[in-house]
């Protein structure tokens, strides 16, 4: 059996996996010359280094895609935090941990607890809610609610939401808590908060992503015998229609002319290609249940800084009621690289760059006082306008399934439905279950 594969970002490189597993043959086309996608990295010269586009993190609740840096053989290469710092204005600091011997969810209850960053009756009714959310059963959730609007039915007060509430999702799922579906929300704290003492911590990648991905990930695929199309765009995926026989082979056009045959295909890209991809009967079939085209997008962006000494010692943490929600940081030379990630950016996709860059600089000498006798020595900032999807109240009825009802061709990306929002563990899990449905047929 053999597989063509569009699509060179982690869905496609996760369904790649899981078929030489399966032991068919396995054609990967990515029109970019690096495998990634948005998880990659850029080349600054003026630094001399290769630089996050926006560096990703997954949690320790990531189980899916804990196995496929397994199976890649590149899980030394994240790092296992146990704690998350939260930075307040004139840099304070509090942290999310565990409490030794304590069980799940217990085990949080007194970092939270702890937090002064809000008032003592703000965190009882806090945890309160938090419980209440993962308690939540589907049929009980209302749709036409965001989780903005559920928290003011459950008293959270306005600090409340700015201090801990957006802290936490805005990172996790790049909307605001007025965007966001209470379901998603509820999957972020029941998976990384309640279920497990581990859920929660963070794994940090300790060299760019594009080493990661594609070089360290590429070369291990190479190795298994998958044949990697760099720098080389399709222009079109003609599959079987219902009408035909079944066992019809699909074809790949490239964008330089060629046509390539194969048993099976997926489509890895994102929500917004597809159509350009198919012929317009096949895409109308696709859609006549879940028209995924009316899925919005998110956007995320990072504002580069290198420092000329540095200005924190935590690698990475997150940022409370400031533009940027997370920060990373490293050494370069004798002063310091920091990159701080908005993950909520659509509401900045107007602002200059400079001006940008200037306002996160100055909302950091609030939380690094440091910073005021730094001199910055090279910023940059980047932006994916669509990065991912948005995850708002009802969404789950037009994402789609991998199994498309189309003999030979599935689906992949982080926007499918799995029971995820728009993340790392999104799109491995779509791209194995890309391959479990042509598995089935």
């Amino acid at each position: 059996m053999n597989i063509g594969i569009v699509g060179g970002g982690l869905a496609g490189i996760a369904a790649a996996a899981e078929a030489i597993g399966r032991g068919w043959q396995v054609e990967l086309f990515e029109a970019r010359p690096t495998l990634g996608g948005r998880v990659g990295s850029f080349f600054d010269r003026q630094v001399d280094r290769l630089v996050d586009h926006c560096t990703h993190l997954a949690l320790g609740c990531c189980d899916s895609f804990l196995d496929f840096l397994r199976q890649t053989e590149t899980i030394d290469l994240f790092r296992r935090d146990r704690r998350i710092p939260i930075l307040y204005e004139g840099g304070k600091r509090r942290d999310v941990f565990s409490l030794p011997l304590l069980p799940a969810p217990l085990h949080l209850f007194g970092s939270l607890l702890r937090n002064d960053s809000l008032s003592i009756g703000e965190r009882f009714h806090l945890v309160r809610a938090m419980r209440k959310l993962v308690a939540l059963q589907p049929n009980e959730i209302d749709e036409s609610l965001s989780l903005g609007d559920w928290l003011k039915t459950t008293g959270q007060s306005e600090q409340a939401v700015k201090r801990f509430w957006s802290v936490v999702l805005e990172s996790a799922l790049s909307a605001s808590v007025d965007q966001v579906d209470v379901r998603y929300a509820r999957k972020v704290f029941a998976d990384a908060f309640f279920s497990r003492r581990d859920g929660f911590h963070p794994l940090i990648p300790t060299e760019p992503l594009a080493s990661i991905v594609d070089q360290r990930i590429g070369d291990w695929l190479a190795a298994q015998g998958v044949t990697i199309h760099r720098r080389r765009g399709v222009q079109r995926i003609d599959v079987p229609r219902p009408s035909e026989s079944a066992g019809q082979e699909g074809t790949i056009r490239t964008a330089d002319g060629e046509t390539c045959h194969f048993n099976a295909i997926v489509s890895a890209v994102p929500w917004f290609r597809v159509e350009s991809l198919l012929a317009p009967d096949i895409f109308s079939t696709l859609i006549a249940d879940q028209d995924f085209r009316q899925l919005e997008p998110a956007a995320i962006g990072a504002v580069h800084l290198w420092l000329d000494r540095p200005v924190t010692a935590l690698p990475a943490g997150a940022i409370s009621e400031r533009t940027s929600q997370w920060f990373y940081a490293s050494s370069h030379g004798d002063g310091q690289y920091l990159q701080l990630v908005i993950s909520d950016a659509g509401r900045l996709l107007g602002t200059p760059a400079d001006r940008l860059t200037a306002l996160v600089i100055d909302e950091l000498r609030t939380i690094f006082p440091a910073i005021e006798s730094v001199r910055v020595v090279h910023s940059c900032r980047t932006i994916f306008p669509r990065a991912v999807f948005m995850p708002s109240p009802g969404v789950d009825r037009i994402r789609p399934l991998q199994r498309t009802g189309i003999d030979g061709f599935a689906l992949a990306g982080d926007w499918m439905s799995t029971g995820w929002p728009a993340t790392m563990e999104s799109a491995v899990r779509s791209g194995r279950a890309a391959i479990e449905a042509l598995t089935d047929r």
